[in-house]
């Protein structure tokens, strides 16, 4: 599972619809051809693949760290990295803001004067998800390859559990009661199953207080081995993304 470079476009940024395009265009420029797939083969350094706008890396050198400056600063981007988060990152050079519906509350984008400290960031930020993605495969949560070990986000023919006498599905209300009081989604359905593989599964579909049409599914179990000896996933029912399956809704309680 690739560690994510992710470019948010501000109000300064090319129009919605050329965004990528510009991103790929400065790639292009500085880094060689694009491959079908999105592989850039950078010569002399280690290859990574440009996913829309985003860059997903298994390695950083200096000259991925002054590709991704360059970009950055050239689309008027801020740049986000994915696992444990950390600021919002604003290259020198770079104008405009973000969007209300993106911008965190309280929290102003740190400037990078150069790709030699947007580097130390990266890396550091590199380490860090190796070492969550090393320890989600030792508690059974991603397999050997990387891939999620987890229950499908729709419940197909699993069979249906009125009353739970175990405590997950009570448990997982509780955390996700949690999330809802603090980002202000709201449980539109909920669904309770038991299968024999992942034991009894909580699925809610949930609603973003700012995104009036998309609903997100929530799926809540119990899973032995993990520390804490629960596991949630949450996804989008609608997928983009033309290789990926588009989740149906839960059923009406």
């Amino acid at each position: 599972m690739p560690f994510t470079v992710m470019f948010l476009p501000t109000d300064a940024s090319p129009a919605p619809g050329q965004f990528d395009a510009a991103v790929h265009d400065v790639v292009a420029a500085e880094a060689g051809p694009i491959a079908a797939d999105g592989t850039v083969h950078p010569p002399g350094h280690p290859p990574f693949v440009l996913d829309r706008g985003d860059f997903a890396l298994r390695q950083i050198s200096g000259s991925t760290c002054h590709l991704i400056f360059d970009a950055a600063r050239k689309t008027n981007s801020i740049v986000i990295t994915a696992g444990r988060g950390g600021p919002y990152l604003m290259m020198k050079g770079t104008t405009g803001k973000l969007p209300e519906y993106e911008a965190v509350p309280a929290v102003t984008p740190l400037v990078v004067p150069d790709s030699g400290a947007l580097c130390v960031r990266l890396r550091k930020a590199l380490r860090w998800w190796n070492h969550d993605i090393a320890r989600a495969q030792r508690e059974g949560l991603l397999d050997a390859n990387e891939g999620f070990v987890m229950p499908p986000p729709d419940p197909g023919s699993e069979m249906r559990v009125v009353e739970d006498t175990s405590g997950v599905a009570a448990h997982c209300e509780r955390m996700i009661a949690l999330m809802e009081a603090r980002i202000g989604w709201t449980v539109r359905r909920r669904l309770v199953t038991r299968s024999d593989k992942w034991g009894v599964v909580w699925r809610a579909d949930l609603l973003p207080k700012d995104d009036g049409a998309g609903l997100w599914r929530e799926t809540c179990w119990f899973m032995k081995g993990r520390r804490s000896g629960y596991a949630t996933s949450t996804q989008p029912l609608e997928m983009f993304d033309e290789k990926r399956t588009t989740v149906k809704p839960l059923p009406a309680e």
